[in-house]
C-alpha cells in the first residue's frame, strides 16, 4: 500500500507543470536628479541589482546622458508633478519600485500611483509617509515603513544620522489585470518643499510565466513508474 501511494505521490509531482514569475526591469522613464551614486546623497551603487537586503527582487538603476538616476517631483518649484511611464507589457501581476521621500511626512493625500491598461483596468493606491515610504535618511522626518509589501532594498549599513537606505514598494494589480495589457503607470506628487516630495530610483514588473512543459524524459520515468505500479498490482 506504502508503495503505490509512494507511486502515486511522483506521478502527481512530476505531472504538475511548474511555474514561476518572470521579472523586466523598466528603465526609461525621466530622471531630473543625481541621488542614488550621488556622495551626497544615498552613495549607493548603481546597475543591476538585487540590492543588499534579500529581496530577490531585481532593479536597473541606470544613469541617464545627464548623470541623473531618479525622477524626483522636487525639481522645478512648487506644484502638482506628476510622471507617467508607458509599459505596455501584458499579465503583469505585481509592480515592484524603488521609491523614498527626500522630506518624509505621514500626512496622507500627498502621492499616489496609478497602473491603468486596456479596456478600461485601473488600480489607484494612496501612498503614504510611514506607510509605504519613509524619508532616505535616518533622521527627522519619517523613518518607518508599516505595510507588508513594503521593505527595505538596499542600506549603507550605518546607523542613526548616517544611515541611507532604499526602499522596496510592491503593488498587486489583482484581478482587475488578470486578462488585460499594463499601459501606463503614473505617480503624482502633490507635496511642496519641505513636504513629502517622492522620488523613483528604480521599476521592475513580475508577471506570472506560462507553465513549464514536463520535458519528455519527465514523460517516459511517467510512464515506467505507471507501468510499475500496474505490474506490483497484477503481481499482488
Amino acid at each position: 500500500m506504502l508503495k503505490r501511494l509512494s507511486v502515486a505521490a511522483v506521478l502527481v509531482a512530476l505531472s504538475t507543470a511548474a511555474h514561476a514569475s518572470t521579472f523586466t526591469t523598466i528603465t526609461n522613464f525621466t530622471k531630473n536628479m543625481d541621488n542614488v551614486d550621488n556622495p551626497g546623497a544615498l552613495n549607493a551603487p548603481v546597475g543591476l541589482s538585487t540590492g543588499n537586503q534579500g529581496t530577490g527582487i531585481e532593479f536597473d538603476i541606470v544613469n541617464d546622458i545627464n548623470g541623473n538616476d531618479v525622477w524626483h517631483s522636487d525639481p522645478g518649484g512648487a506644484g502638482t508633478k506628476t510622471l507617467t511611464i508607458n509599459v505596455n507589457q501584458f499579465g503583469v501581476t505585481t509592480v515592484h519600485t524603488l521609491m523614498n521621500t527626500w522630506w518624509g511626512t505621514t500626512a496622507t493625500g500627498l502621492a499616489s500611483i496609478e497602473f491603468s491598461g486596456t479596456n478600461g483596468a485601473s488600480v489607484l493606491y494612496d501612498i503614504v509617509g510611514g506607510t509605504h515610504v519613509r524619508d532616505l535618511l535616518n533622521g527627522f522626518y519619517t523613518n518607518t515603513i508599516t505595510s507588508p509589501d513594503s521593505q527595505v532594498w538596499w542600506s549603507n549599513g550605518l546607523t542613526g544620522l548616517d544611515q541611507r537606505r532604499i526602499d522596496v514598494q510592491s503593488w498587486d494589480l489583482g484581478a482587475a489585470f488578470a486578462n488585460e495589457t499594463l499601459q501606463t503607470i503614473t505617480l503624482t506628487d502633490m507635496g511642496a518643499a519641505e513636504l513629502q516630495r517622492v522620488y523613483l530610483a528604480g521599476l521592475t514588473l513580475e508577471t506570472d510565466a506560462a507553465p513549464v512543459p514536463l520535458p519528455a524524459a519527465g514523460w517516459m520515468l511517467l510512464a515506467a513508474l505507471g507501468g510499475l505500479a500496474y505490474a506490483k498490482r497484477r503481481a499482488a
